[in-house]
């Protein structure tokens, strides 16, 4: 069984998460501008009235059903079993490379704990967080400093809605939740069966797209690196780097898009950084080139 069978399923499973989201998205878009539409105005600029401050009150509930909707719902319920069978998959991977590979026990602890956070991101309290307080705040700053309407205007319809310029709001959010949740789980399921299993070799593996990191198209370029090699490489230390002239962020001493703090640890989790579809995934020496195996000794 190939690795990049399990990285088909995890890229599909997102891509389907997200195949609702514009619709919804659009209807965000439409109830905030009814709303808009409603509130007082003197000489093209927003008061801060009462009747203001308790119209925008009552958005937060009618934003969060537009939202949590059955269909939303479902799709959420859909997405969350993709980790039942990302974690059946990557069994019969790692048992079609060591015949006595059996799951370690803390896996299942990690995937409850995994499923909880993801849960929790794309329900109520996430979607408040990252989507409708958002906009509440935009609509309460403008009131209650007599902002311009046609500025807030301008302002909720970039941050809402999907431009040639970025994705719209609950794109973003649902996106990253989606992508980091379920590549984040499967790379901490690859980490723990690599230590228990003793290996230091790593494919890194999956697609690139348009928005792929610099780091990223180095390291699927580089394809297999030790565990060894991993200060070098998050340091953008690397031939295949270097040779796409990658950044390397000033404040975090890291390449462009990682995540702050990514160390030699956390490397195989953390992988390129926010929303990064890449997966390392473990593999025993046999399985690496030897040319490979022969430069880094």
């Amino acid at each position: 069984m190939e690795n990049s069978e399990i990285v088909k399923v995890i890229e599909e499973s997102i891509a389907k998460f997200q195949g609702n989201v514009p619709d919804i998205q659009r209807e965000i878009y439409r109830e905030v501008m009814l709303l808009v539409k409603d509130l007082e105005i003197k000489d093209g600029f927003l008061k801060n009235s009462v009747s203001n401050i308790k119209k925008i009150n009552s958005l937060k509930k009618k934003l969060e059903k537009i939202i949590l909707s059955d269909e939303y719902k479902a799709s959420a319920k859909d997405f969350i079993k993709t980790f039942d069978a990302v974690s059946k998959l990557n069994n019969q991977y790692f048992k079609s490379l060591e015949t006595k590979f059996t799951p370690p026990k803390v896996l299942d602890a990690i995937k409850m704990q995994s499923v909880g956070s993801a849960v929790e991101s794309l329900t109520e309290a996430g979607i408040n967080q990252g989507v409708t307080k958002p906009i509440f705040e935009i609509l309460r700053t403008n009131i209650t400093t007599g902002g311009s309407i046609a500025d807030m205007q301008d302002i909720l319809t970039k941050f809402i809605n999907k431009s040639d310029a970025s994705v719209g709001v609950l794109e973003r959010y649902t996106s990253q939740i989606t992508t980091d949740a379920i590549n984040q789980y499967n790379a901490i399921y690859n980490e723990t069966v690599a230590m228990d299993l003793g290996w230091d070799w790593f494919e890194y593996v999956g697609s690139n797209i348009d928005t792929t990191r610099t780091f990223c198209i180095a390291c699927t370029k580089k394809r297999y690196i030790h565990r060894k090699e991993f200060p070098k490489v998050i340091a953008g230390d690397f031939a295949e780097f270097k040779d796409l002239n990658g950044e390397i962020y000033e404040k975090t001493g890291l390449p462009q898009g990682m995540i702050e703090g990514t160390n030699e640890s956390n490397f195989p989790t953390y992988r390129g950084g926010y929303n990064c579809g890449h997966q390392m995934y473990p593999v025993p020496p046999l399985n690496v080139p030897k040319s490979i195996r022969n430069k880094f000794k």
